[in-house]
């Protein structure tokens, strides 16, 4: 077969099969490269990579690193993942992050939750959390863990406040892989810092088809997330070296 899930998994209680596909599919068969996005329409969730086939192959380092594996040059993998995206769109996958695509209702709600920045809490030796404000991790070890517990003792190996502008930095990082993006007016409220060294590189970006703007709001087009490591780059360094704005006023 020219191509073939990654993973398969059936979802407990609602009968939802969760597929991640892999690209690269054929480049020089049309046909197939639609079979390949078109593959799990009847499904609800979608994830696209590249080279991972060949992993999941067992190939292994050697042939990868020789070429012998004839991988896609990055020209070929951009047209492959532009045409995965227009194709998918038409499927009624809707784009929610970098390289995953659902239909309305089922994006992943554990991707979103960390992309956004919201509160979540892990249980058990070596969870981590995040919750009112602080960032911490369990003991790795499960006996301690468990006396811990028992004996209402520390089960922490770790606790950390982050600092206003590490949350802006990641604020950045991870709300742009996703569609949802970013807004101007939230950025300065939260972490009192000015958006116009960031807005001016987004509007440089938005005139090179790489970024969109509605209003406030800033998120990557499809061409863009293919260059989002360049992206947040540039803006994580215009976003170290801007300098805090007044504190508000009580």
């Amino acid at each position: 077969a020219a191509f073939q899930p990654a993973y398969h998994q059936k979802l407990p209680g609602g009968g939802i099969d969760a597929y991640a596909f892999v690209l690269p599919f054929p480049r020089d068969n049309a046909a197939a490269a639609d079979a390949c996005c078109l593959l799990c329409t009847d499904r609800n969730l979608f994830q696209i990579g590249k080279n991972t086939v060949y992993r999941e192959k067992k190939i292994g380092s050697s042939p990868v690193r020789s070429g012998s594996c004839n991988l896609p040059d990055e020209d070929d993998q951009a047209d492959m993942y532009l045409y995965a995206c227009d194709r998918l769109a038409e499927a009624g996958f809707r784009q929610y992050e970098i390289s995953n695509f659902a239909k309305p209702g089922f994006e992943s709600r554990h991707n979103l939750k960390y992309r956004l920045g919201e509160e979540y809490l892990g249980f058990g030796p070596s969870a981590a959390s995040e919750f009112a404000g602080k960032r911490f991790t369990v003991r790795a070890d499960l006996m301690d863990y468990i006396e811990g517990v028992l004996k209402g003792g520390a089960v922490l190996s770790e606790c950390e406040d982050i600092p206003s502008r590490d949350r802006a930095g990641e604020y950045l990082m991870l709300r742009l892989r996703t569609v949802q993006g970013i807004d101007s007016e939230e950025y300065t409220r939260r972490f009192l810092l000015p958006f116009r060294p960031i807005g001016k590189l987004l509007d440089r970006f938005r005139e090179m088809g790489f970024v969109r703007q509605d209003d406030t709001h800033y998120h990557l087009t499809p061409k863009g997330m293919l260059i989002s490591n360049k992206i947040l780059a540039e803006l994580m360094l215009a976003q170290e070296k801007s300098e805090p704005l007044a504190k508000k006023k009580r």
